[in-house]
C-alpha cells in the first residue's frame, strides 16, 4: 500500500522525509473528492451514477476548474488544504495557520461527498478525521529552526518530491543529493506566503529568490 510523509526543507534548500503516514488515500484524495464537490457540484455529476472526479474521469478539466473556482474563494481551510494537495512548499513559520486550517476543514466541509450506499459524509469517518488530525499535529511539531519549509508528499507511486533533492551525476551514472536551489530547471513548485491569516501568493522555485 502507498503510502504519504512530509518532507522537511534545510536552510540550505536540501530535504529529507521526516512524517510518513500509510494509506496515502486518507488526506489529499479525500481532499479532491471534497472540494470538486463542494465547488463545482453540477459539473462533476454524471447520469450514470457516479461522479466526475480529479482521480478518473474527465480528471484534468475537475482538476482545472477546482482550482480556479478555490483561487478565486475567500476561504483559508480550503485554499490551505487544496495547495497541501497540489504538492506546494509552505513556510514552517506558518505552522499554527495550518495546523487550524485542517482541523477547520474537517468541521466546515463535512457535507460534502455524501456516501450513497450509507449516506455518511466521508469528513465524518473515524479513520479520516484521525489522519487529519495526525498530520495537523504533526505540522506544529515540524522545528522551524531546523526546517524552515516543508512540503506534503501525496504518494510513493511517484518520486516527484525526492527529485527536487537529487541531481543526476554523469560521472557516476546515478543521481545524488543536492540543494532544490540547484534543480530549479528539473521540477516545477510553488512557495506559499501567508499574509494576515491568508495566502496572500505564490512565487515558483524558477523565480523564489534562494539565499545563499
Amino acid at each position: 500500500m502507498s503510502s504519504s510523509s512530509i518532507y522537511g526543507i534545510r536552510k540550505d534548500y536540501t530535504g529529507e522525509e521526516i512524517l510518513e503516514y500509510k494509506n496515502s488515500w486518507c488526506f489529499s484524495p479525500i481532499i479532491w473528492r471534497v472540494l470538486p464537490d463542494k465547488y463545482i457540484h453540477d459539473y462533476i455529476q454524471t447520469p450514470y451514477g457516479y461522479k466526475k472526479g480529479i482521480i478518473g474521469m474527465d480528471g484534468n478539466n475537475v482538476w482545472t476548474r477546482t482550482n480556479k473556482a478555490i483561487n478565486k474563494c475567500d476561504n483559508t481551510p480550503d485554499r490551505v488544504c487544496w495547495e497541501m494537495s497540489s504538492q506546494q512548499i509552505f513556510h514552517t513559520s506558518d505552522k499554527q495557520i495550518i495546523s487550524d486550517s485542517i482541523m477547520q476543514f474537517l468541521k466546515q466541509n463535512d457535507t460534502y461527498d455524501v456516501s450513497e450506499k450509507d449516506n455518511i459524509p466521508v469528513l465524518k469517518r473515524e479513520h479520516i478525521i484521525e489522519r487529519f488530525t495526525e498530520i495537523a499535529n504533526d505540522i506544529l511539531s515540524i522545528d522551524e529552526n531546523e526546517f524552515p519549509y516543508f512540503v506534503f508528499k501525496n504518494t510513493t507511486v511517484d518520486d516527484d518530491v525526492e527529485r527536487w533533492f537529487e541531481k543526476y551525476d554523469e560521472e557516476s551514472d546515478e543521481y545524488v543529493s543536492c540543494a532544490m536551489s540547484e534543480n530549479t530547471d528539473d521540477f516545477y513548485a510553488e512557495f506559499v506566503f501567508i499574509k494576515d491569516g491568508k495566502i496572500d501568493k505564490f512565487v515558483s522555485n524558477k523565480d523564489y529568490q534562494f539565499e545563499s
